[in-house]
């Protein structure tokens, strides 16, 4: 894609830009298809003990703040269903069985 930005190809989507070598997806650094980059940047806005498990849609809108990448939403929500912590906290939300 960078090649392609570089060469000006009418086929590259509009909203990509380059800014000193780094691929900008509406002024938004572009994530390229890295599966251990991207884990890495949902663990640093979801796991750490300042974020302390933000749900969802904070920690969707904490990396898409400065991120993207594509279906950023579902690999996010994902990773939030596979989070052990998240999992044992969560609220009971329902009457007792039995009642």
């Amino acid at each position: 894609m960078l090649k392609a930005l570089r060469k000006g190809d009418s086929k590259v989507n509009r909203n990509l830009t380059m800014e000193t070598d780094l691929l900008l997806y509406q002024d938004r650094w572009y994530i390229a298809n890295n599966e251990g980059l991207r884990e890495t940047m949902i663990e640093a806005e979801h796991d750490l003990k300042i974020a302390w498990h933000f749900g969802r849609y904070k920690t969707i809108g904490r990396i898409r703040a400065n991120f993207y990448w594509p279906k950023m939403n579902e690999h996010i929500t994902e990773y939030i269903r596979s989070c052990d912590v998240c999992q044992g906290n969560k609220v009971i939300r329902h009457n007792k069985y039995g009642y």
